[in-house]
């Protein structure tokens, strides 16, 4: 006959596989070979953020311009037209 061991409750289960990972995440956050990548991630991220910002600042940029020169060619169009004179041009516009 064999002597059964007693069953350890899920919890006690629960207990030791927390402290085993704990003690694997804690020796690997001690590991230099942990620290190179993360450092190098870190600052590859931090890279990519900025050209992303660079990137969408240049895109503002370039739909601003845009913009103005699609006003600048609806004015121009109006003047040759006659409707319009330069100082209506220049005055806001008031609705009500």
């Amino acid at each position: 006959m064999t002597a059964q061991r007693p069953r350890r409750g899920r919890s006690e289960q629960r207990v030791t596989r927390l402290f085993t990972v704990l003690a694997v995440a804690a020796g690997i956050l001690r590991s230099r070979r942990f620290h190179e990548p993360v450092i190098v991630g870190a600052i590859v991220l931090a890279a990519l953020a900025g050209l992303g910002r660079e990137n969408q600042a240049r895109a503002i940029a370039r739909i601003v311009a845009w913009s103005k020169s699609l006003d600048q060619r609806a004015e121009h169009a109006l003047k040759r037209a006659g409707r319009v004179t330069a100082d209506a041009l220049e005055q806001p516009t008031r609705h009500g």
